[in-house]
This record gives structure tokens, C-alpha cells and sequence, in this order.
């Protein structure tokens, strides 16, 4: 996979850059803002004000996003351009959204009053029967309303294509990848790292009912299977009055996202997406994982793709299975 890039300076005209120097382009599961570092050695980037970028690969648009920074450097060596930003979801984290009091609203209304003002032209998903109250409270950003409304409302965390457009679905896997240094046909491996933590994770939380006391047991059973004890009391707020346990679900799925942690580095640039699996031989034992996070990059020695993999069933974005007793 190669790409091209494409920048668009204030006023909207294009740029056109030779392949940058260096660059990492970082996706993950855990946000739907990637972000992207690129280092040129073009004098005609020197006086332009760059605010957008566009990476196109083979199958067409792979990245969309803004400039956060611009960094010259100049030394003995050389003069180069420093390009960091962010994909256009980051409009949604930068801008504050209008307070309001929401009746009877579903998610097109949301997506027309708080993600289409940033640039996206379409919401794909499967819709759900609106909610009858939703408050956006003083200080929250448009993507704080967003992610928040997709939790109650009963849709996935929110995620946008290149082609800036929301998609509201659950994602599954798209294909799977062999890594090895021994199996025929597989991609070879440049390194491996394995973390595996236990103090980030959450075994269980108590929930709070209407008459104060906390009745409610919300278990994280993979957890509980390695003997983690991790509880919190929660008191929900209202407007988790019908689904009080979301909330303890949310929170107990993002507290197993560092639960094991596994980084490989295979050698050029591939069309991993997340979720996908990948097949693992370390040479000692072969497993299967999903992908939580990709990093793309170009550095002085070449081309690579690292992989953030994690066993499936900690990935929130697939749902979880937890444990509710009242």
C-alpha cells in the first residue's frame, strides 16, 4: 500500500508535496480521532499556512483531517516542515456545544444540530426509537454530546470514514492476518511486545437505586476469571434512569482496554482495519487477536505497520458481556 498526499493551505488552494520524509499516522479503538505527523522537505511549505490534509491510497481517500501545528526547521543540515494534525472528527473535541433541552430526539437530529456544522454529510446506522429527554449541559464538546447520546440511545460508539461520514454499526472483523517467522505465507515479524495489566480493571460495580442504596452488582466476569478485585459504587444520573447499568458497562469496558496489550511491527505499509484478527506465531504460541489499534510509519530505516492487538472480548466497540444482578 503506498500513499499521497494533498494539503490545502488557508484560503483552500491544494498543495501537492513530494512523499514526505517521515510520518505516522495512528488509528485506534478507543477514539475516533486519528492522528498524524508528517515531516516535508519542500520549499513551498516554508510560507504557507497549512490547515487541511488528505492521504489517498490505491482505494481512495484513507485519511481527511486538520493541521494542529506547523514546524520549520532550519539547521546546517537542511530546512524541513513539521505537519501535525488530526483527522476532522478533532472539530468535534475543539468545539463546545449549544446547552440545550432535547425532547423526543432521535440521532438524525443530533447529527444535523451538533456533526453535520463540521464537515460530515451522512449518518449510517440502524436507527433506534429516539430518546424522550436528553440535556446537553454547560461545558460538554459536540463529540461529549455525541458519544453520550449514541450510549443511551443504544448505538455503538461513534466512528467516521475518511470520506467524513458517521457510522453508527458494530463493527466486525474484515479479514484476518497471519503473522509469523516460520509459517509459510505469512507476514514476518520486526518485534513483539506483550503487556498485560491488572490494576486498570474494574471487577464490579454497585449501582445506586431511587432509595439510596446500592442494590444494583454489575460484574466483569473477565475480571472476576483472573482473580481481579477492582469495585466502585455508582450513583447514576438521571438520565440513566431506564438504563442505569450503561453507564457501569461503558466504564467497565474502557477499564479493560490495558487489560493485555500486545504490539507487533511487521515491515511496509498494509490495509489492516480495526477489529480485523490477526493470527499470531511468536514462535511460541500461535493465537488469534483483534486489532484496537494501527500505526502506520515511515521512518529513515523504511516503511512499517505496527499493531496494537488485544484479546476480542475486551473491545467495548464489539459490546460486552457483564454480568447484572439486582
Amino acid at each position: 500500500m503506498s500513499f499521497s498526499f494533498v494539503l490545502y493551505d488557508e484560503n483552500g488552494t491544494q498543495l501537492f508535496p513530494r512523499a514526505p520524509l517521515t510520518f505516522s499516522l495512528l488509528r485506534s479503538a478507543d477514539t475516533p480521532v486519528d492522528s498524524l505527523k508528517a515531516v516535508f522537505l519542500q520549499e513551498e511549505l516554508f510560507s504557507r499556512e497549512i490547515a487541511e490534509v488528505e492521504i489517498n491510497s490505491s482505494k481512495g481517500v484513507f485519511f481527511s483531517g486538520v493541521i494542529d501545528e506547523q514546524d520549520l526547521l532550519i539547521s546546517s543540515s537542511g530546512q524541513w516542515v513539521t505537519l501535525t494534525g488530526r483527522s476532522r472528527a478533532a472539530l468535534l473535541c475543539d468545539n463546545e456545544a449549544l446547552p440545550a433541552q432535547y425532547l423526543e430526539t432521535g440521532i438524525d437530529s443530533i447529527f444535523e444540530r451538533h456533526v453535520r456544522p463540521y464537515g460530515f454529510s451522512s449518518v449510517e446506522a440502524a436507527r433506534q426509537p429516539p430518546l424522550p429527554s436528553f440535556l446537553v449541559a454547560k461545558g460538554e464538546s459536540e463529540l461529549d454530546v455525541l458519544s453520550r447520546f449514541c450510549l443511551l440511545g443504544g448505538y455503538p460508539s461513534p466512528r467516521f470514514s475518511a470520506d467524513n461520514r458517521l457510522i453508527l454499526k458494530w463493527e466486525n472483523a474484515h479479514s484476518t492476518l497471519s503473522i509469523s517467522n516460520t509459517a509459510k505465507g505469512a507476514i514476518p515479524f520486526l518485534s513483539i511486545s506483550r503487556k498485560l495489566a491488572r490494576h486498570t480493571c474494574i471487577s464490579e460495580i454497585y449501582l445506586k437505586n431511587k432509595d439510596g442504596i446500592y442494590s444494583t452488582l454489575v460484574e466483569n466476569p473477565h475480571a472476576l476469571a483472573h482473580n481481579i478485585r477492582r469495585k466502585r459504587y455508582l450513583a447514576p444520573a438521571n438520565e440513566w434512569a431506564i438504563r442505569g447499568d450503561l453507564d457501569a458497562r461503558r466504564r467497565i469496558a474502557d477499564s479493560m482496554y490495558n487489560r493485555l496489550v500486545i504490539e507487533t511491527e511487521i515491515p511496509g505499509l498494509h490495509a489492516v482495519q480495526l477489529y480485523d484478527r490477526v493470527l499470531l506465531d511468536d514462535g511460541t504460541v500461535s493465537r488469534s487477536y483483534a486489532v484496537m489499534g494501527i500505526k502506520w510509519r515511515r521512518t529513515t530505516q523504511g516503511d512499517s505497520t505496527v499493531l496494537v492487538l488485544t484479546e476480542p472480548e475486551y473491545l467495548s466497540g464489539n459490546g460486552g458481556t457483564f454480568n447484572v444482578d439486582q
